[in-house]
């Protein structure tokens, strides 16, 4: 029986959503986050692909980040394992084409018998026509004022004023906790606004800011509708994360479709994005084709069961295509073998997915995810990924029955 992909999906959803599940502060706040559950393997011969939107979203990182470097867990809802491999592997090469593709095979290093893929997206050079427009509540913040210096207009506001720029604004960026918009009735209307702003063509990208409070469920869905990126303002970054947001959006309404043939790919896993994958509604597909910067890329990761026919050409294990407002090119999925750079991603999804609770990395032990890096040759990946997966082991411990438990006290947020 042929089981759609959109309620595949769902069958190892975890528990938590927005404002159900809060992570507690110090202060009295909280942060509602949202949980999109966890992909599951799929046969190939009931479903041979998956299509998706990409966005070079770092929001989810600057979260893992801020919790482990002082001293507790991120909640699993904060984990999103594809702005963890943005922000942390290394990124594609450049390239001075508008699009560049290109895809990567090995032997998993965590899951015996099951290979990995890796496909990269990186998107070449391009000029701006005109500056963004920011939306702040705190026009005289680090951020902001990095952006002012840059040539980025400052329109005061918050989520709820939001919408009247969007009427006069090609891209906007907002920059806020999204607190105080209540509940999804609440939400509604501004939500709507930016599928009218997006449907005209305009995109927003959303910074969100550490508070109690902090609505990072709301941020990302907004970011989200509006085909932009996501991203967290925090202080020591304030002046980096400012030339990032200034570049000029490349590829916009990016989709990829990757089709695997039954033949050579068996079953098949994706790794992150679930919050992006399209699901079929009673009209359409969700419009969920997102943002990559000039300059910036994307990876895909996969784990594969592969057919045992060594002879067959690696052209048959299937087919990417890239689709985006201006462009769109095809890849036959005919890899190279694996580079240090796959390697790295891989290494990336894999501390994302434990430090998440993923079913599919319960097996794998913080000691493997250390000496598989310490084999890596970039010295800056080591010495950083090193210091969180020695905190996150410093933070679990292994019960009875060989389940990871926390020490101590789980995500607050000072």
């Amino acid at each position: 029986m042929r089981r759609p992909l959109s309620l595949s999906l769902l069958a190892l959803a975890a528990c938590g959503h927005a404002g159900q599940a809060p992570a507690s502060l110090p202060e009295g706040g909280y942060i509602a986050l949202a949980h999109h559950g966890t992909h599951p393997v799929i046969d190939t011969e009931e479903e041979a692909g998956v299509t998706l939107g990409l966005s070079t979203d770092r929001a989810s990182w600057a979260l893992v980040h801020h919790y482990l470097t002082r001293g507790a867990l991120p909640p699993p809802e904060a984990i999103r394992v594809e702005d963890c491999v943005t922000a942390m592997a290394p990124p594609p090469p450049r390239t001075t084409r508008p699009l560049a593709l290109g895809a990567t095979l090995a032997p998993s290093p965590f899951r015996p018998g099951w290979h990995t893929l890796v496909i990269a997206l990186a998107a070449g050079p391009a000029a701006r026509t005109s500056p963004p427009t920011i939306v702040s509540s705190t026009p005289e913040a680090p951020l902001e004022r990095a952006l002012a210096a840059a040539g980025a207009p400052i329109a005061v506001g918050t989520a709820r004023e939001l919408a009247a720029t969007l009427s006069a604004a090609e891209e906007v960026i907002f920059i806020g906790d999204g607190a105080g918009l209540g509940g999804p009735d609440a939400q509604a209307p501004l939500l709507a606004e930016v599928a009218r702003f997006r449907a005209r063509g305009g995109v927003l990208s959303v910074v969100g800011r550490l508070a109690p409070g902090m609505h990072d469920a709301l941020l990302d869905r907004l970011a989200l509708s509006g085909g932009g990126t996501h991203e967290i303002d925090t202080p020591a970054e304030a002046s980096h994360l400012a030339a990032a947001l200034m570049r000029a959006p490349a590829l916009t309404a990016t989709v990829a479709s990757v089709r695997f043939d039954p033949a050579r790919v068996l079953r098949w896993r994706l790794i992150g994005h679930e919050s992006r994958v399209t699901r079929p509604t009673a009209a359409a597909l969700d419009p969920i084709g997102g943002l990559v910067r000039a300059g910036d890329g994307v990876h895909l990761v996969f784990e594969l069961k592969l057919a045992d026919t060594p002879d067959a050409s690696p052209a048959a294990l299937g087919v990417v295509r890239i689709s985006t407002t201006r462009t769109a090119t095809s890849l036959d999925l005919a890899p190279s073998p694996a580079d240090p750079r796959h390697r790295a991603v891989v290494l990336v999804a894999a501390f994302a997915e434990k430090l998440r609770g993923s079913y599919w990395a319960h097996a794998i032990a913080w000691p493997a995810l250390a000496r598989e890096l310490a084999t890596l040759g970039s010295p800056a990946l080591r010495d950083e990924l090193g210091a969180l997966i020695d905190r996150a082991r410093a933070l679990t411990t292994t019960d009875a029955h060989g389940l990871e438990r926390p020490v101590g006290a789980v995500h607050p947020m000072p």
